[in-house]
């Protein structure tokens, strides 16, 4: 077992021991043999080819509004893609834009915050939002401020989870994202 000490003003100044899994190359080779097949890409649920324009407001109104009449409503779960980014990352597959036009982007802000307030009406009020996935894109491409004018917006809207029953995540981009910056998201109440 190896120990990682963090460099001073990382987020921690505890050593964390690591342990390394080695496999023997039988294995490995088994494993690539298996798992050596076309497949789909996959980042999200429901994927990418399952949205479309086929569906009007009201459609998708009347099924917002059906999954209120359960037994038990399920909680709600928001996912919200924030595509735009600084500069292309190579390994990156996702839905992007790749601006410095903060207007642009501010834009596309106010139009999530009159999204949320136009589909929040449809959930029963006691449904709350228990997860929330910002997703991109690199999310941390907005400032903290913007990032709190959105999580603002979707507080005013939904009925959103105390911290303690709240499974919030983002997507960060780990060349940018510094140790302040982890900080102000858990301030927003990422954890």
């Amino acid at each position: 077992m190896t120990q990682i000490k963090r460099r001073p003003g990382e987020l921690s100044d505890t050593v964390i021991p690591r342990r390394t899994a080695v496999l023997p190359m039988k294995n490995i080779l088994e494993l690539a043999q298996r798992y050596d097949v076309r497949a789909p890409r996959y980042t999200s649920y429901p994927t990418a080819v399952d949205f479309h324009e086929d569906i009007s407001p009201a459609e998708r109104e009347d099924a917002i509004s059906r999954t209120n009449k359960d037994p038990v409503p399920a909680p709600a779960a928001l996912y919200l893609h924030l595509p735009f980014c600084h500069s292309l990352c190579f390994y990156c597959g996702c839905n992007k834009v790749i601006t410095r036009n903060t207007e642009k982007t501010s834009k596309y802000l106010e139009q999530i915050a009159q999204e949320a307030a136009r589909v929040a009406p449809f959930l029963a009020p006691d449904r709350w939002v228990t997860h929330l996935h910002l997703g991109g894109g690199s999310p941390t491409y907005y400032s903290p401020k913007q990032l709190g004018s959105l999580m603002d917006s979707l507080r005013g809207a939904f009925q959103m989870a105390p911290p303690e029953e709240a499974d919030w995540s983002i997507e960060v981009h780990p060349r940018t994202v510094s140790p302040a910056n982890i900080r102000e998201l858990r301030g927003l109440g990422f954890r």
